[in-house]
């Protein structure tokens, strides 16, 4: 998603990459964002055993396209209060732990 479409109001995270164009906002189990390698392991266990999740943003300057290559890309067309809808359910998965901005746990994929 476009930076300048995200109220800073409904994802504060987003401070963090001023001067980027785009957003990229993934989120699911901690050890495979997390994880330098993927293996088939850490897939299945991602997949079917309770664990830590993890909020991935990362901020990227070139079209979506361009950035992810390999990525099949959908554009979806939501009317204005449905993005918000969607940025207000994602916002309310971070935890914050009274802090204005969730904290950075480190690089992730």
């Amino acid at each position: 998603m476009r930076h300048q479409d995200v109220p800073e109001v409904l994802f504060p995270e987003k401070q963090g990459f001023q001067g980027k164009r785009y957003l990229e906002i993934g989120w699911g189990d901690a050890g495979f964002y997390q994880s330098r390698h993927y293996t088939l392991a850490l897939t299945a266990r991602a997949l079917l055993a309770p664990s830590k999740s993890v909020v991935h943003v990362v901020g990227f300057d070139p079209p979506p396209e361009q950035a992810f290559p390999c990525a099949s890309i959908v554009l979806l067309h939501l009317p204005v209060r449905k993005f918000y809808d969607l940025l207000h359910f994602v916002d309310s998965s971070v935890d914050r732990a009274s802090r204005e901005r969730a904290l950075r746990r480190g690089p992730g994929r």
